[in-house]
């Protein structure tokens, strides 16, 4: 079944098959239907299963669609969660948090594929295989300088149909990609992804990449309570 599909169904379920259905499932199956249940439910979900196993699936979610889980929980049940949670899920959930829901550091994703300018296509083309479950939050390659500045983002288009032996350096563009500031409000990052014309755009402080928007991240922003994502392109 899709991640969509699973949702439904966990939404339909009572309390003790929605929770023997969730001991069934791989992690990651689990966590990928959560993304996608609506709101009010997955709030349900969350409070009804054990502490450590929701820990677990909430770490396992998009950071972007786990912040925002985090954040319909009252204080006490969002940091019983962060507690339980292995460092580095932690530290990213807890950077999502410190930002306002209503501006770009709070609803983006801190999750990127980066390459240094001499990283052969090749090399960089593996490197998407292995985050091939995180796909639906990728569409391109943060390319950056040694000093670990922005050079730009380049598409997965761009990356299939240069030679496995190129750099990924040659693929650059010489004016900068479209950015935007974690502080940036909704409106802001909907007309720069506008002008940009990709299905996405950097967060940015300081020539530091901190994250990506997709396109149905801002319309999830701008229908507030909602998981369902229309179809990614890329």
């Amino acid at each position: 079944m899709r991640p969509a599909e699973l949702a439904d169904l966990l939404e339909d379920l009572g309390r003790p098959a929605r929770q023997e259905l969730l001991a069934q499932l791989d992690p990651e199956a689990a966590a990928d239907a959560m993304e996608e249940m609506d709101a009010e439910e997955l709030e349900t979900l969350l409070r009804e299963t054990p502490a450590s196993q929701a820990a677990a699936l909430v770490a396992e979610m998009e950071p972007d669609e786990a912040a925002e889980a985090l954040r319909d929980l009252n204080e006490d049940e969002r940091e019983e969660l962060l507690e339980l949670m292995d460092d580095e899920p932690r530290q990213k959930l807890e950077e999502l948090l410190g930002f306002d829901e209503e501006v770009a550091g709070g609803f983006m994703t801190t999750f990127l594929v980066t390459a240094q300018l001499s990283d052969p296509v090749e090399q960089v083309r593996a490197r998407l295989a292995e985050a091939d479950e995180h796909g639906a939050d990728v569409d391109g390659v943060v390319v950056l300088d040694e000093a670990g500045r922005l050079v730009d983002d380049v598409s997965l288009f761009a990356l299939a149909t240069a030679p496995g032996d190129a750099a990924i350096g040659s693929l650059t563009a010489e004016e900068p990609p479209m950015t935007v500031s974690p502080e940036a409000d909704i409106k802001e990052v909907a007309e720069r992804l506008t002008a940009s014309r990709r299905s996405s755009v950097l967060v940015t402080s300081e020539e530091r990449v901190l994250g990506r928007i997709l396109a149905d991240d801002v319309v999830d922003a701008l229908l507030p309570g909602s998981r369902r994502h229309f179809p990614r392109l890329l």
